[in-house]
């Protein structure tokens, strides 16, 4: 298969997905290979360390089969966070979302060597959601109905 009709299936595991699993985190790119292993990429919106915090923590409790990972810049100033799974429904094609950098002083309280990637459990991702947003979800309420 060429041309465009090689990413149907792929658009169309990304548009289902989105559907029943709506997202408030802000993405600011969607990348799509359907070359060989079909997957898609998603970037969040640079922002401030919160809402990257909690756009990750919504992936990740959305995404079935996952894990999640940090690395620091080799510099040290920055870290990029980055989690892994598939659609609950589709266990097809990958989803992997990538966010940061964030400051390295974020709440991420997690040891982090500059330029080697490191596990993250669920616990700690929910510390650094806390730790960067007290008690304050970033995102409004979903429509009624609607799940995450």
């Amino acid at each position: 298969m060429n041309g465009s009709a090689r990413y149907l299936a792929v658009l169309d595991s990304l548009r289902e997905f989105f559907r029943d699993c709506p997202m408030n985190s802000e993405m600011s790119s969607i990348q799509l290979t359907a070359d060989g292993h079909p997957q898609v990429i998603v970037r969040l919106r640079a922002t401030d360390p919160a809402l990257i915090a909690a756009g990750i923590v919504e992936w990740r409790r959305t995404l079935a089969r996952g894990n999640t990972w940090a690395w620091r810049t080799p510099c040290g100033t920055e870290i990029h966070v980055a989690t892994t799974g598939h659609a609950p429904e589709d266990t097809e094609v990958p989803i992997t979302v990538v966010a940061g950098p964030v400051p390295n002083d974020c709440g991420l309280d997690h040891d982090l060597e500059p330029g080697r990637p490191d596990e993250l459990g669920d616990d700690t991702l929910y510390q650094w959601l806390g730790n960067e947003i007290a008690t304050t979800w970033p995102f409004g309420p979903l429509p009624h109905g609607a799940t995450t």
